[in-house]
C-alpha cells in the first residue's frame, strides 16, 4: 500500500513539474527570442570590430603601375624552398598574373590560360586522301580546321 502511494506521488510530482517547466518555457518564449536576438547582435557587432582590427592591422600599399613589381620585391623567394629555375619561371608568371588582376581583359585571360598550350594533330588517312586537295601544303592547325570547315561546307540544316 505504502509502495502505490509513493509511485503515485512520484508519477504526481514528475507530472507538475513538467506541467510548471512547460508552461514557464511556453510563457517566456518571447522573453527567450528578444534575449536570443540581443545576444545575436552583441555578438555580430563584436566579431565584425574583430575582423575590421584584424584588417585594419595588415600593411597596405597603394596600387599603383609596379604593385607587381613591390610584391615580388617583398616575397622571400629563396627562402620559399624554390630552386632558381623555378624563381625564374614564377617571377614573369606571378606578374603576368598580378597585371591581369590589376587591369583584366579577355586577351590576358587566354594568354594566361593557354600559356605553353600548342595544338597538334594528325589528320587520319580517310579526311588525308579525301580533302588533300583542299588542304594543300597546310601545317598549322587553325589553318587545316578553317580549311577543312571550307571544304565540308555548311552543316546539314544550317
Amino acid at each position: 500500500m505504502k509502495s502505490s502511494f509513493r509511485q503515485w506521488t512520484h508519477i504526481t510530482t514528475l507530472v507538475l513539474v513538467t506541467l510548471a517547466a512547460v508552461s514557464v518555457r511556453g510563457s517566456l518564449a518571447d522573453r527567450y527570442a528578444a534575449e536570443r536576438k540581443a545576444l545575436n547582435q552583441t555578438a555580430s557587432r563584436s566579431r565584425i570590430r574583430e575582423l575590421a582590427a584584424y584588417w585594419n592591422g595588415l600593411d597596405y600599399a597603394a596600387a599603383q603601375e609596379s604593385w607587381s613589381g613591390q610584391l615580388s620585391a617583398r616575397l622571400a623567394w629563396p627562402s620559399d624552398g624554390l630552386t632558381a629555375t623555378q624563381v625564374a619561371a614564377l617571377k614573369p608568371r606571378l606578374a603576368e598574373v598580378l597585371t591581369y588582376l590589376q587591369r583584366p581583359d579577355f586577351a590576358s585571360y587566354t594568354r594566361l590560360k593557354t600559356n605553353g598550350v600548342r595544338w597538334e594533330f594528325s589528320l587520319n588517312a580517310t579526311v588525308t586522301n579525301e580533302y588533300s586537295a583542299a588542304l594543300g601544303a597546310v601545317n598549322e592547325p587553325a589553318e587545316v580546321m578553317a580549311k577543312l570547315w571550307q571544304a565540308t561546307g555548311p552543316p546539314p540544316g544550317g
